[in-house]
C-alpha cells in the first residue's frame, strides 16, 4: 500500500513538471505583430516629415508612443509640444548659419548668442497653431510573446509663411531694440528668409555683400 502511495506520488509529481515546462514554452513566431485596435484622425500624418514648407504652410509634425493605460490626452499634449520643439530647432539651425555671416559672431560670445538664437527660436515656435492630430491604439506581441497596448500619436503645428517671417522679424527686432541682435542680422535673416522657410542652413554667404553694393551705388548717386 505504501509503494502505491509513494508511485502515485511520483506520477502526479512527473505530471505536474511536465505540464509546467509546457506552459512555459512561448511561441516567438508572432514577435512584433501588430494590430491596430483603434484609430482617428488624418492618417495622412503618418507619412509627414518633421518640417515642412509646402509655399503655403510650414508645418512641423513629431510622432510619440505611450503606453495603452496612459492617459490619450496627455500624450496628444506630449506630441504637440515634441512638434514645437522639432520646429524650434530648426528655426535655430538656420539663425545659427544665418548669424555666421553678419557682426554676431565678433560682438558677442559665442555660448550666449547662441543661447540667445535658441530662444529666439523657441518663442517663434511657440506661436505656431496647434492643428491634425492623429492617433492609434496598437496591440504589439513584445519580445517576451505577451500581447501589450501602445498609443501612437502623430501631431502637427502649422503656420503660413506670411506669419512665419512676421514672427521671426518681430523677435529679432524685439532683441534688436534691447541691443542683443544687430540691425545686420535682421537684414541678413530678411534678405535670406526664403532659404529659412525651406528648413536650410546658410550654405554659402546671403545676399549681404549685394546690399552693400546697392547702398553704395546709392550713396555716389
Amino acid at each position: 500500500m505504501k509503494n502505491k502511495i509513494i508511485c502515485s506520488t511520483l506520477l502526479a509529481l512527473t505530471i505536474t513538471a511536465c505540464s509546467s515546462t509546457t506552459k512555459s514554452v512561448v511561441d516567438l513566431s508572432h514577435i512584433g505583430e501588430t494590430e491596430v485596435l483603434q484609430e482617428h484622425g488624418d492618417n495622412d500624418l503618418k507619412d509627414a516629415l518633421p518640417y515642412e514648407a509646402d509655399g503655403n504652410l510650414v508645418t512641423a509634425t513629431s510622432m510619440i508612443s505611450i503606453p495603452g493605460e496612459n492617459r490619450l490626452e496627455s500624450g496628444i499634449k506630449m506630441a504637440q509640444m515634441q512638434a514645437k520643439s522639432t520646429l524650434a530647432h530648426t528655426i535655430e539651425s538656420s539663425l545659427n548659419s544665418f548669424s555666421q555671416y553678419s557682426a554676431e559672431t565678433s560682438s558677442a560670445d559665442s555660448v550666449q548668442m547662441r543661447e540667445l538664437i535658441g530662444d529666439t527660436a523657441k518663442v517663434v515656435a511657440n506661436e505656431f497653431k496647434l492643428g491634425k492630430v492623429y492617433y492609434e491604439k496598437q496591440k504589439i506581441i513584445s519580445d517576451s510573446g505577451i500581447p501589450v497596448t501602445k498609443w501612437k500619436i502623430w501631431a502637427q503645428v502649422y503656420t503660413d509663411e506670411a506669419n512665419y517671417k512676421k514672427l521671426v522679424m518681430d523677435a529679432i527686432r524685439k532683441r534688436q531694440g534691447r541691443g542683443q541682435f544687430t540691425a545686420e542680422f535682421a537684414k541678413v535673416v530678411d534678405k535670406n528668409f526664403s532659404q529659412m522657410v525651406e528648413g536650410e542652413d546658410a550654405e554659402k554667404e546671403p545676399t549681404r555683400k549685394a546690399a552693400s553694393t546697392e547702398e553704395s551705388s546709392k550713396d555716389e548717386e
